[in-house]
C-alpha cells in the first residue's frame, strides 16, 4: 500500500507482470498506490498473464495523467471473485476505467465494484475494449454501469435503498 510509479508509460504502483506469467492476488488489501504520467496504466496491478483476484479490496488507487487506464487493476485475462473495488479513479483526458479495465472478457462474482470514477464517461466502474465480454457470476454490486452490465447478468443498485426494492434490513438496522 502506498507505493508509486511515474513517468510515460509507467505501469502498477503496486504490482506489475509484464510476462505471460498467472499472477493471483488472495487475502489482500491494495490500498493507495498510484501510477502517474501519460498513457500510465493501473493504479495497484499492471497485469499481462491470466489475473485472480480473490477476497482482496482494492481501495484509493489512482492511475494519472492523459490516456491513464485501470484505476485499481488494468490486465488482459482476469476474474475478480469475493473481493471490493472502490474508490478507485482514472484521471486525466482519455482516462478509462475507474475500477478495472479489462483488455480481453473479465469474469466477476460476488464482488463490490462501485464508487470508482473515469475521466471517459461510462467507465467509471469497468472500462476496456472488451466491455462486451464480461461474465458476471454470482451476487454483484456495481454503482456505475452501462447497459453492457445489465446485459452481462450484473446487479444494479444505484442511489437506491435495498429495503424500497424489496429487500429487507436485519433487525434492529434502522
Amino acid at each position: 500500500s502506498g507505493n508509486s510509479t511515474a513517468g510515460a508509460d509507467a505501469r502498477g504502483g503496486g504490482v506489475s507482470m509484464f510476462g505471460s506469467a498467472p499472477l493471483a492476488i488472495v487475502n489482500s488489501a491494495l490500498i493507495g498506490n498510484e501510477t502517474a504520467g501519460a498513457r500510465a496504466h493501473g493504479g495497484a496491478v499492471y497485469a499481462l498473464g491470466e489475473t485472480t483476484v480473490f477476497g482482496s479490496t482494492f481501495a484509493g488507487n489512482a492511475v494519472t495523467g492523459s490516456n491513464a487506464d485501470g484505476g485499481a487493476i488494468y490486465g488482459s485475462v482476469y476474474q475478480v471473485l469475493n473481493s471490493t473495488v472502490t474508490g478507485n479513479r482514472a484521471d486525466g483526458v482519455g482516462g478509462d476505467g475507474g475500477g478495472l479495465y479489462a483488455g480481453s472478457p473479465v469474469r466477476i462474482a460476488d464482488a463490490l465494484v462501485l464508487g470508482n470514477v473515469a475521466a471517459n464517461p461510462g467507465a467509471d466502474e469497468i472500462g476496456g475494449s472488451s466491455i462486451l465480454g464480461i461474465v458476471a457470476d454470482g451476487f454483484n454490486l456495481v454503482g456505475s454501469a452501462a447497459a453492457a452490465f445489465a446485459a452481462s447478468g450484473f446487479a444494479r443498485i444505484a442511489n437506491a435503498d435495498p429495503v424500497e426494492s424489496g429487500g429487507s434490513r436485519a433487525p434492529g438496522v434502522a
